[in-house]
């Protein structure tokens, strides 16, 4: 009888449909926004269907003959930070909007600007400096280089779409009319401890942070590189240290300029006559003095890579998806899906670290490769291993015995709908995490659900107040801890963490 209903009511166009409007507007000045793309997601198990749209050129957008249901709504344009309906702050969750046939609702959402740090790069004479480059890094340890930029012809830069949060700020090393003046940063020195700090909130710029360059001794280093069939072919040579990357063309050699003493990682990678192979080479230098290295590119064999607990065909079906990122002085980067062809893939040589996206019904539970790996308690994260000429290979283990955490998360009583639900690792350090925090959101019943975790030590907090927790907010809402164990199914409710 419900089936005939339905079909009824769709030949006559009498489905209950729901019309939501609304406007997306800078926050600062309340202009329009046009162009924004508007992002209509349902709540798991509130009948509603997943839409998308555009603001026109007054900023307003609508959604006709939406399906009645509990949605999140996000907006997102370039270059301002992604904004959701209902959220208390910059970095807060979107909250759960109702939509139904009975009104037509009419909404505004507000986009913020990012942070943004200025000043003047500057001699021993509070002369502007041209020319130099400038980096931002976000304050932690090991530094992370965040964004750069080139001082003007007066000395001005300017970094843009920071997120908020605490920097340092370093002039790059740079010789001028003969005269070197060392990589410095803000308050005028070389150390990191020393260096001054600067703090930036959403749409605040912090102007007139002065970077007095220091004179002091500067380095070249002349990186030559010979490369295999075809000979001459354009290699990318990439240059690291702990402050930051450069990257260039060139067919036989170059020289890096402005360089202070400490170590060096340099790659260099270009095509070879065979499809699909690299040819590649990595090496480390200590620089004490203007010196050469010599980068002789061979083609890489491709690395093997197994998946043992897993169907033999899981590699090729798409069952697996493996991550790859290369790993140098400047910390990890250029995380990308590794494709597979019978089980093998053509990298470049250096040191990489590897991971698989959690498979249903498996979690990782052993790594291995032909250049060894340093112990660690779990593997269901980021895992070490240097690509050499001859290839290699490297082999994850699976266990089918993956645990699930499940519950309830209620404000005085009563189930919270659409709510975020974040669990961390504990026991997983940070810098191997695939994401800092797994997030899901409660269903129209205000039910969660992880599944396929590895076993290990975690702790899990409900809240509208973040988008995404790092460990010491966690540690701060005072986050539930437990133990996951193999095969269980854990229970645990929650209640919703506000900040009052």
């Amino acid at each position: 009888m419900r089936t005939l209903l339905s079909l009824l009511l769709i030949a006559t166009g009498a489905i209950p449909a729901a019309t939501l409007r609304g406007t997306v507007i800078e926050n600062l000045t309340g202009h329009p926004l046009a162009h924004a793309s508007v992002l209509l997601e349902p709540v798991a198990g509130s009948g509603g269907v997943r839409m998308t749209g555009h603001t026109n050129r007054y900023g307003l957008f609508e959604f006709a003959g939406a399906s009645p249901g509990v949605y999140i709504l996000q907006a997102t344009r370039a270059p301002l930070v992604t904004a959701y309906y209902g959220q208390k702050h910059w970095n807060s969750a979107g909250t759960p909007l109702t939509v139904t046939d009975a009104e037509t609702q009419f909404v505004t959402i507000r986009m913020m600007r990012f942070a943004a740090i200025g000043g003047t790069v500057v001699d021993e004479n509070d002369v502007g400096q041209p020319g130099i480059e400038v980096s931002a890094y976000r304050n932690n340890r090991p530094l992370q280089l965040i964004a750069h930029t080139t001082a003007d012809e007066r000395g001005v830069y300017r970094i843009h779409g920071l997120l908020p949060g605490s920097y340092l700020v370093r002039s790059m090393g740079k010789e001028i009319e003969g005269t070197g003046y060392k990589p410095t940063f803000a308050h005028e020195t070389e150390s990191v401890d020393e260096a001054r700090q600067v703090d930036v909130d959403v749409e605040q710029e912090a102007r007139e942070v002065t970077l007095r360059a220091l004179p002091g001794q500067l380095f070249t280093l002349t990186v030559t590189v010979k490369t295999l069939q075809p000979i001459l072919v354009p290699v990318t040579l990439t240059l690291v240290s702990e402050m930051g990357r450069q990257v260039v063309v060139t067919s036989d050699s170059h020289i890096f300029t402005g360089l202070p003493r400490g170590d060096y990682d340099v790659f260099g990678e270009a095509s070879s006559d065979t499809p699909g192979i690299k040819q590649s080479a990595y090496q480390r230098v200590s620089l004490a003095r203007t010196d050469r290295a010599e980068l002789v590119l061979r083609k890489i064999d491709p690395v093997r890579f197994d998946f043992a607990g897993l169907p033999i065909q899981a590699a090729d079906d798409g069952t697996v998806r493996l991550l790859g990122r290369r790993k140098d002085l400047a910390g990890s980067h250029d995380m990308q899906v590794i494709q597979l062809a019978d089980h093998s893939a053509a990298l470049t040589a250096g040191p990489w670290e590897f991971a698989v996206v959690p498979i249903d019904g498996y979690y990782v539970s052993g790594f291995s490769g032909s250049t060894g790996y340093r112990p660690v308690k779990r593997f269901d994260g980021w895992n070490e291993q240097t690509i050499q000429s001859w290839g290699g290979f490297v082999r994850f283990a699976f266990s089918a015995n993956s645990a699930a955490l499940h519950g309830t998360v209620s404000e005085t009583g009563d189930p919270v709908v659409g709510a975020p639900v974040f669990l961390e690792p504990i026991d997983l350090e940070p810098a191997r995490r695939i994401t800092d925090t797994y997030v899901t959101i409660t269903d129209v019943h205000g039910r969660y659900h992880f599944g396929n975790l590895a076993p290990g030590h975690y702790r899990v907090l409900s809240s509208f107040e973040y988008q995404m927790p790092d460990s010491k907010i966690m540690t701060e809402a005072r986050a539930r801890e437990l133990q996951v164990d193999m095969r269980s199914d854990t229970g645990l409710d929650l209640d919703l963490y506000v900040i009052r």
